[in-house]
């Protein structure tokens, strides 16, 4: 019977150090998991910090860009408005040369 007590003692002494190898074993892999979980938070708020950082230099290029196009709509105005005055001294000019060439037909027939 000793024998018996002593297997089972000794069955004991296994299945503790066995236990207690799983723990540590649990305990390692706990806090391995807590500090990939740490590591995943900060890689998490970087990416927000870089998204929240490419977002503003998107508005920024977009304000940049509508006053580009501010300035494009400015100098084609203006483009326009000189074609226009342009094409008013040109038909200025001809509606003058009309009226010299009418008078000139006037003082011609006048001769005759």
């Amino acid at each position: 019977m000793q024998v018996n007590v002593d297997r089972s003692a000794s069955e004991r002494d296994e299945d503790r150090a066995e236990r207690e190898m799983y723990c540590a074993q649990a305990a390692r892999a706990e806090s391995s998991l807590q500090a990939q979980v740490r590591e995943l938070r900060e890689l998490e708020s970087s990416a927000r910090a870089e998204r929240r950082a490419a977002e503003r230099a998107h508005s920024e290029a977009r304000v940049e860009l509508i006053g580009i196009q501010c300035k494009m709509l400015d100098v084609l105005k203006e483009l326009h408005d000189q074609n226009k005055d342009a094409d008013g001294v040109e038909e200025q000019e001809e509606e003058e040369e009309e009226e010299e060439k009418d008078e000139g037909k006037g003082k011609g027939k006048a001769k005759e």
